[in-house]
């Protein structure tokens, strides 16, 4: 032990002796270099901290109160998604959180019919601010958006001081570094994208990874960095995504204007991306499982489109988004639309004077302009920008890497600043000008659009706002003065960006909606419903189309961009509203009831759309509270039901749902007897409309443009239920029809892809029928397959009661695991579910392993021989354990680097090299 200690005291000295004879004159250079720096100062740097934090809550602030929104008024800034989709989604975080159910980050009984639940998670953002907002109680939740929005914002304004603060010398340009960190809390990417938090949180992220990467490309070592990649992962992997090829582009920029050797470039890129790749591999447990349930998504749908690489528009024209509040919610939907970076009008001035900047190196000028024009391109060109989308162009919200421009401006304007202490007369005239030209050109740009983007009152506010930024740093004012009033007229010129955007944002939902949430959720706390079993329930009308979630029951309803697409498949091919983000259980028939063990229903009266006829047919009341009623439904099949091997051969057609419905009735039933039958009895008139029935279709149109053209279906019914095949007409034709039904307005759900059966009578014996579609306009309309349909209730009824087959109930239910006990039919081989198939479940019969098939091309099913049975299901995440495997590696080697690296500056006695950062 002496001679170790004796020889690392020789290294020690050897190292210190070294380092004073080679670099001895680049030490006393430092030392004279500090002398000439003042004094860091703890309390200042927190102030600078502080401030950077606090002055974009303080804007925003400001900015809800001029424009009356909550806690100031009754309207909030949340939009439809926000209220339909994600405080759904971060409530049911929440209750997974308060009952330590980990599995349900895997997979819940709550998403629609069930699901995989890492693609929500993981594109909806698992932060600590969405876990906050679904800790709140019910009570709470409008406060908890407004403060959580105005908290994000403060973050992001603190992490990208920091970054400026670890790199760019913040301690001796405060009130600069404080400013441009506001600017980047109050970003228009930020402002223009509050109604959609999840593309947020990995923008308070963004600036610790840029200290990382810088820090490695200097040669030194940052576990932070890793860290940080991992957790950008793990909070939204879409984003993260787009940060990785920022990654690429910012080193490659970073490494073009540093003074370095070649091969000292090439070795530290290298070092980057193992560090990169320890990040994904940290991440891989849960990134993994990410990925495989993004393959049963709307990537699964084999509509694929040609990739073009034309331009989207002229690059000139990103001009004016420097315009404050040059931003509309009307752009959604607008393909030709701009990406929302606004980075406030003295990133304008800035970054027209970064060229001109004497003392910025031409190396690093050449290096940000290439840097720029890269970013440029792969905001204008439609196949860069698809890539950066992960190769699908987005549906509404284009330009969703837009938060990383504004990074980029914010990060050059800081040096242009940073790096002088005056401006010449010339240089100050010269970019006025730029300003006025700039704003000509915006002026007839924007003339262009159908909505409101930029009004005279906005370009006189930027040309103000330039106009005295550059009077500013012509007078004779100390640099400190110059910053200080600079800095208050860009929280104002920011402020006045916000106020625009969210001004003009599509509708601002009113806090009403979120107050009404404490009711909502204990009104279905107290209904009485069977939670062993999976009993599904739905409702005449609701809060919104993910209530299962919100209110912990068992659905089918479900609304999300990551929702499977076999689930929304086999709803739509039984006439069911499905499109690639929503299911709904609006309509449905007794059989569809039975197959998804919809076995509860609550009504209130009210119907979001027409009402089911056939409702209290089969659902008898059982619960009532305050004003809703709940009805039970005992003719349902239970979560599994019997089935054959050729039930497993059969597909669903796209086209025909009552032929559908029939297979499975067939398939069940052991018959060919129908369950659905036309309605011959059925008769058309035709009132001021002519039909083409050329090649075998139905193609209607209005005569005359005077009055209405009508089509009328009229019936008798007898005992059974009736409805609508609507083979043909599609969403975008109900813009040009009129429905009604015994003259009162018939109202379907408006989101679907597949042909739909809509409920017409039932109930109603010897009562004549009239279901009319009246043409609003002159335009032809194929209505070909338009079908009245005979449901036959006796027959179903008889099969439920004294059919040949098995039900399965389950008796134990968690988030990764189904058991129970059954007792098999004679005469069938297989138990069919209604849980969505995936690889991931595991079935044990009697302890013993089996097989999971695909029945109907989306439900699970697997051999079940007759007789008595015990079945365990239970799920295991597809990627999970490999995932896991590659995170404990990664966390491995990660530790092992640090190990390494702390005992190497140990030895030298100089902990310079190691950066925890």
């Amino acid at each position: 032990m002496e001679t170790q200690e004796t020889g690392k005291q020789a290294i020690g000295q050897f190292s210190r002796v070294n380092r004073k004879r080679l670099g001895g004159q680049a030490e006393k250079k430092a030392l004279q270099d500090d002398d000439k720096q003042p004094v860091k100062s703890r309390l200042k740097d927190t102030l600078g901290f502080l401030a950077a934090f606090s002055f974009p809550i303080l804007v925003m602030i400001a900015v809800f109160a001029v424009l009356r929104l909550y806690p100031f008024g009754k309207n909030t800034l949340m939009s439809g998604d926000y209220t339909l989709q994600y405080v759904p989604l971060y409530r049911a975080l929440g209750q997974a959180f308060k009952h330590l159910d980990f599995g349900a980050l895997f997979w819940s009984w709550h998403k629609g019919l069930g699901g995989v639940m890492p693609s929500v998670w993981g594109f909806n953002s698992l932060s600590p601010f969405s876990l906050a907002l679904g800790l709140t109680p019910a009570a709470y939740l409008n406060i908890a958006i407004f403060s959580l929005s105005l908290l994000r914002q403060g973050f992001a304004g603190l992490t990208f001081y920091y970054f400026l603060h670890k790199r760019y010398q913040a301690s001796q340009n405060r009130i600069l570094a404080v400013c441009i960190a506001s600017i980047y809390g109050l970003s228009g990417f930020l402002i223009a994208n509050q109604m959609n938090p999840n593309f947020l949180d990995n923008m308070i992220f963004l600036p610790l990874l840029m200290v990382g990467i810088e820090k490695i490309l200097d040669g030194k070592v940052s576990i932070k960095y890793s860290l940080v990649l991992a957790a950008m992962f793990i909070v939204q992997f879409y984003t993260a995504y787009m940060a990785c090829l920022f990654i690429v582009l910012y080193s490659c920029y970073y490494l073009l204007i540093k003074e370095a050797a070649f091969s000292f470039k090439v070795k530290q890129l290298l070092r980057l991306f193992l560090y990169s790749l320890l990040g994904v591999g940290l991440s891989a447990i849960w990134l993994l499982p990410v990925f495989y349930a993004l393959l049963d998504t709307k990537a699964a749908s084999g509509d694929h489109f040609p990739w073009s690489f034309s331009f989207l528009y002229n690059p000139l024209r990103l001009l004016i988004k420097f315009v404050p509040g040059a931003a509309s919610g009307q752009e959604w939907g607008d393909f030709n639309t701009l990406p929302n970076f606004y980075a406030g009008v003295l990133s304008f001035i800035g970054l027209f004077n970064y060229f001109f900047t004497k003392t910025i190196t031409a190396r690093k000028k050449i290096g940000s302009f290439l840097f720029l024009a890269v970013l440029i391109l792969a905001f204008s060109n439609a196949a860069v920008t698809r890539f950066w989308h992960m190769g699908q162009m987005p549906v509404g919200f284009y330009y969703r890497n837009a938060w990383l421009l504004s990074a980029v401006l914010l990060l050059l304007t800081y040096q242009a600043f940073q790096k002088v202490k005056s401006w010449h007369y010339t240089q100050l005239i010269c970019t006025f000008a730029f300003a006025l030209l700039a704003n000509a050109y915006v002026y007839f740009a924007v003339k262009e659009k159908s909505y409101l983007l930029v009004t005279a009152g906005q370009q006189f506010i930027m040309l103000s706002a330039v106009l005295v930024l550059l009077l500013l740093i012509s007078k004779g004012l100390s640099k400190k003065w110059q910053l200080t009033l600079a800095l208050f007229i860009t929280l104002i010129d920011m402020g006045v960006n916000a106020k625009f955007t969210i001004e003009r944002d599509l509708w601002h939902s009113p806090a009403a909606v979120l107050d009404a949430e404490k009711n909502n959720e204990a009104f279905y706390k107290q209904l009485k419903l069977s939670q062993s079993d999976l009993s599904r329930l739905e409702k005449s009308s609701g809060n919104t189309w993910n209530d299962s979630l919100t209110y912990n029951y068992y659905g089918v309803n479900h609304f999300t961009s990551s929702v499977e697409y076999g689930n929304l498949e086999f709803l739509g091919r039984l006439g069911l509203p499905s499109s690639t983000a929503i299911s709904m259980y609006v309509g449905g028939t007794p059989l569809t009831d039975a197959l998804v063990n919809l076995r509860y229903y609550v009504t209130n009266g009210t119907w979001s759309y027409t009402a089911r006829k056939d409702l209290l047919k089969y659902y008898k009341p059982v619960q009532t509270v305050k004003n809703g009623q709940l009805l039970e439904n005992n003719q349902v099949l239970g979560l599994g039901f019997s089935g054959d091997a050729a039930m497993l051969k059969e597909r669903l057609t796209k086209q025909d749902p009552a032929a559908n419905q029939n297979k499975i009735y067939h398939g069940l039933t052991d018959s060919l007897e129908n369950v659905l039958e036309p309605d011959k009895q059925a008769a058309v008139s035709l009132e001021n409309v002519t039909v083409d029935s050329t090649n075998g279709k139905q193609v209607y149109k209005r005569q005359s443009s005077d009055r209405p053209g009508i089509i009328r279906y009229q019936f008798t019914p007898d005992d059974n239920s009736y409805y609508l095949s609507a083979s043909h007409i599609m969403p975008t034709d109900l813009s040009r029809l009129k429905l009604s039904l015994n003259g009162e307005k018939y109202t379907v759900f408006d989101r679907y892809r597949h042909p739909q059966l809509w409920s017409l009578a039932s109930n109603s014996k010897s009562q004549k029928q009239t279901f009319e579609l009246t043409l609003s306009d002159d335009k032809p309309l194929d209505l070909t397959g338009l079908q009245i349909y005979r449901f036959n209730d006796e027959r179903f009824q008889e099969f439920m009661k004294n059919g040949k087959i098995a039900k399965w109930h389950p008796s134990r239910v968690t988030s990764l695991s189904v058991s129970g006990q059954i007792n098999q039919v004679q005469g069938k081989d297989y138990l069919l579910t209604s849980i969505p198939y995936n690889k991931g479940w595991h079935v044990r019969v009697d302890g013993k392993s089996v097989k999971t098939q695909k029945v109907w091309q989306s439900m699970l099913a697997f051999k079940l021989t007759s007789g008595k049975h015990r079945i365990d299901l239970y799920y295991i995440p597809q990627g999970f354990v490999y995932g896991s495997l590659l995170s404990f590696f990664s966390l491995l080697l990660l530790i092992s680097i640090t190990i390494k690296h702390r005992r190497h500056a140990k030895l030298e006695d100089d902990e310079d090299d190691f950066e925890w950062d």
